[in-house]
């Protein structure tokens, strides 16, 4: 078989899942990650023959592309904010409005005298990480509740070659009556930030099986009755932790903007903007005192 006779097989495969360009984007990644080939080199390698070992790989990687894998997973890899990052199904794939949220932030920082931050609910790291990579003077923290996902977020800033400090921690057991952990015993933070679970449960049935089927729901969704635990608690937090001249940077629900604006508003943060991603959506939020 060819070059082009696989890359083929394997859009036509795809297409009864994903659309025709998404498919062909699928499969460049793919083709790219795993043979080194990119879509310039294809034209002119099209009509190579690949080897076995090398097709027996694709068809192992098709398989799984087919049940509704994500194909970062298949790879074990993506790309976010110009770094790459592991991610396995402990994991959320980090997504292109996530980027944003961390844009805003790095450009929000002038100053270049040591500053402190914390992410809360890291997952792979990658805000915590892409941070740090480009706000070298700042020391950033970075908690979350599950073991599995920190060790990926570990792995991460080993691959980033960055120092971020993580640690377990529930926001949700965090209040004002509780005797504060001892790794933030002290601490106090110029910019908090999260991408917290805010998917209600009756949007399930509405996203994408490659959503619901794979990636882990403990980071993804919250209860109908209460979808805005994860900000209350955020909230709570900054309250005696943000320093009096520092933000909080949150993702949003789209439809819940002036929801959460509230939540912060009633903890004291006057100064609120929210501001709309590239597709006009209204996804993040900045608050101050």
């Amino acid at each position: 078989m060819t070059f082009r006779h696989v890359f083929n097989h394997f859009v036509k495969s795809l297409t009864p899942l994903y659309d025709k360009q998404e498919a062909e984007n699928i499969t460049s990644w793919i083709f790219e990650e795993k043979l080194g080939i990119s879509k310039t080199a294809l034209a002119i390698r099209e009509q190579e023959t690949i080897s076995e070992v090398k097709a027996n790989d694709l068809a192992y990687k098709l398989v799984r592309l087919l049940k509704g894998e994500p194909v970062q997973y298949v790879l074990g890899n993506t790309v976010f904010y110009g770094l790459k990052f592991k991610v396995n199904k402990k994991v959320l794939i980090p997504r292109p409005e996530t980027e944003e949220l961390v844009d805003w932030i790095i450009k929000d920082q002038t100053v270049s005298q040591p500053i402190n931050l914390i992410d809360i609910g890291t997952g792979s790291g990658c805000i915590a990480i892409a941070l740090k990579k480009n706000l070298t003077h700042a020391n950033v923290m970075a908690i979350d509740i599950s073991t599995e996902a920190l060790e990926v977020a570990r792995e991460n800033a080993r691959l980033n070659e960055t120092v971020v400090d993580f640690f377990q921690y529930n926001i949700l057991n965090a209040s004002e009556e509780e005797a504060p952990e001892t790794f933030l015993q002290g601490k106090n933070f110029n910019v908090i930030m999260s991408n917290p679970p805010y998917i209600p449960q009756t949007e399930i049935s509405e996203m994408h099986r490659n959503v619901v089927q794979f990636e882990p729901h403990l980071a993804l969704f919250v209860p109908d009755a209460d979808p805005l635990i994860y900000y209350k608690a955020i909230a709570a937090f900054a309250v005696g932790r943000l320093l009096t001249d520092g933000f909080i940077y949150v993702e949003l629900h789209e439809n819940k903007a002036d929801e959460v604006t509230e939540v912060f508003r009633s903890h004291g943060f006057q100064s609120i903007t929210i501001r709309a991603d590239m597709q006009g959506k209204q996804r993040m939020l900045k608050a101050g005192r």
